[in-house]
């Protein structure tokens, strides 16, 4: 009975302290924890952290102030991915994710590791990566239900670019025209965690936008993985930015391997 006493007052004591955390602390800063346990639960099956790859990504001014990981599993046939990103920073209780305004409405930017039984190179399946991410990842976390739109158009690409030490990288450049994440909310949804609930909004659900695309790709043996770094946004001059401050100056340290994965 004095045991069932002390574990009714754990209780009571732990729903005291996670309303107060709710209603005390800023919205950004809850979406930093709640990303940040996010990331620590699935740091065991990431990537980098099995092929002993930690990239060092530098913020941008506007975005959070963390890139944040999901390992998002099998993406393609016998292919994983993991991602770090980064998207808009918090204001009035939501992400800049929201604010077509704004120059980073529906713009991430990080890297991809992927690993599969070969080089992830080509344009298409870069492009469905891609895909999958911004409508099974991030629109779906907003009860988006798809099919969606995914167009992507290369309009540019360039061999032998010289980044973080290495000299082979793959430049590529796309249009891409795609969902955006406005629509009006119904229920709490997961995605709310990470960038609050959508202004009030009376438009179509969820409607396209025209986007530019600019990804890095290099196959690193020693990792054995496919390294992308990339920004998706619809503000040239915001491409140019993140491309300048953040892609181009990511830094790698290697660490030890854990055990292959298997395939």
């Amino acid at each position: 009975m004095k045991r069932r006493r002390y574990q009714i007052l754990l209780i009571v004591s732990l729903a005291f302290w996670l309303g107060l955390f709710l209603i005390l602390w800023p919205s950004g800063r809850r979406c930093e924890i709640a990303l940040f346990l996010q990331g620590r639960t699935m740091e065991g099956t990431s990537l980098f952290k099995k092929r002993g790859l930690h990239l060092q990504i530098p913020l941008v001014q506007g975005f959070t102030p963390s890139m944040k990981l999901f390992h998002a599993g099998e993406v393609l046939p016998q292919t994983q991915v993991t991602v770090l990103y980064n998207f808009g920073a918090w204001r009035n209780q939501r992400s800049t994710f929201y604010d077509p305004s704004s120059p980073l409405y529906n713009t991430h930017y990080g890297a991809y590791a992927i690993a599969g039984p070969q080089p992830v190179l080509a344009p298409a399946p870069l492009a469905e990566i891609f895909r999958y991410d911004q409508l099974g990842l991030v629109l779906e976390s907003l009860g988006f239900e798809g099919p969606g739109v995914f167009q992507w158009r290369l309009t540019q690409s360039q061999q032998n670019v010289r980044l973080s030490g290495f000299s082979d990288w793959q430049r590529l450049d796309a249009e891409v025209y795609t969902n955006g994440p406005l629509h009006a909310q119904t229920a709490f949804l997961p995605g709310y965690l990470q960038y609050g609930s959508p202004p009030p909004y009376r438009g179509e659900p969820f409607a396209p936008v025209s986007m530019a695309a600019r990804l890095y790709v290099r196959y690193d043996a020693v990792a054995d993985l496919t390294i992308v770094y990339y920004i998706l946004t619809s503000d040239a001059h915001l491409l140019q930015t993140v491309d300048e401050r953040a892609l181009q100056k990511i830094q790698w340290v290697r660490g030890p391997k854990e055990q292959p994965l298997a395939p």
